[in-house]
């Protein structure tokens, strides 16, 4: 087979994999969000600039790549988990290869480092990022004993967002030309984490007769103890980020009002499936979505309208 050949299967492969799993069209955006809440909320509480120029453009493609990076090392480490619980994914329907997956996480690492030297504490971050992100898809060299407990997975896997989260942070302290300080990072980090938690819970709450051979959230804690803890990190997360903006910024009625309507929309929607757990009233999912768009759009919105 002649190596035209095989590139253009990798590429129609590919393709299709970009198109269901991983697409452009949501991703890319999702970066630009990620990217412009924090340096907006950075703004905001501090009163750095927002940096519109090709460094920009560099540091969302750069996050956009570490988001295909990390859907790969994830579609990588779940290869028996999706043959036994989502046969219509085109990995398990052979469609898309696991070798053509493998290829875009080589490609995605390669690009995502050559992107990051020599930037100081932004390659810093960058490493531990992808470190980490490594030891996660290796399950922490401990595949069987770290797969088997959820409180292992959790600590292993879900901190990887934070790091992300890091990386953004000192991107935009580079622009401005300022240095690292780890107090004012870490409530930066864990407070833009918590609502990937919420959304990765939210996403597998279930209804009784959604239920099957996956290990949701509401299979695991029941029903309303899955919900409860959504509810709670949801609660959280909102306090900790108007208690935080309250101490360094302006009281804005657009910003704190944008996030308690959320919050209550969010709640609202739990308890209608609290009371009724169906297929028609899981939109749980969509609300932890919601959320987690809304969480950095809003001060990339307050931030428009004070500017």
């Amino acid at each position: 087979m002649s190596t035209v050949t095989l590139l253009s299967g990798f590429l129609r492969r590919s393709a299709i994999y970009m198109t269901t799993m991983f697409p452009v069209q949501k991703n890319l955006p999702t970066a630009a969000v990620m990217f412009f809440g924090i340096a907006c909320f950075i703004s905001l509480t501090t009163g750095q600039r927002v940096i519109f120029d090709l460094s920009t453009v560099h540091a969302i493609f750069s996050v956009f790549i570490s988001l295909l990076l990390m859907r790969t090392f994830d579609e990588l480490k779940d290869e028996d988990i999706d043959k036994a619980v989502f046969p219509e994914r085109p990995l398990v329907t052979g469609k898309v290869l696991y070798n053509d997956v493998r290829i875009l996480c080589v490609i995605s690492l390669l690009l995502f480092s050559l992107m990051n030297l020599g930037q100081g504490s932004v390659t810093d971050a960058a490493f531990v990022l992808v470190v980490f992100a490594v030891l996660s898809w290796q399950w922490w060299l401990f595949a069987a004993r770290v797969s088997s407990s959820f409180t292992l997975t959790f600590i292993t896997h879900q901190p990887i967002v934070s790091l992300l989260v890091t990386y953004i942070y000192c991107i935009i302290l580079r622009q401005n030309s300022l240095d690292l300080q780890i107090d004012k990072l870490l409530p930066v980090a864990i407070t833009f984490w918590l609502p990937f938690i919420a959304w990765e819970i939210g996403r597998k709450i279930r209804a009784p007769e959604q239920e099957n051979e996956y290990l949701s959230y509401t299979k695991r804690w029941g029903t309303r103890r899955a919900v409860y803890i959504l509810m709670t990190i949801w609660l959280v997360t909102s306090v900790a980020i108007v208690l935080y903006a309250m101490t360094a910024m302006p009281f804005y009625v657009l910003y704190f009002g944008l996030y308690v309507a959320l919050t209550l929309f969010c709640i609202v929607t739990a308890l209608r499936f609290i009371a009724n757990p169906s297929v028609r009233t899981n939109q749980l999912k969509t609300a932890a979505e919601s959320y987690l768009f809304g969480f950095y759009f809003i001060p990339v919105l307050q931030w428009t309208y004070v500017s």
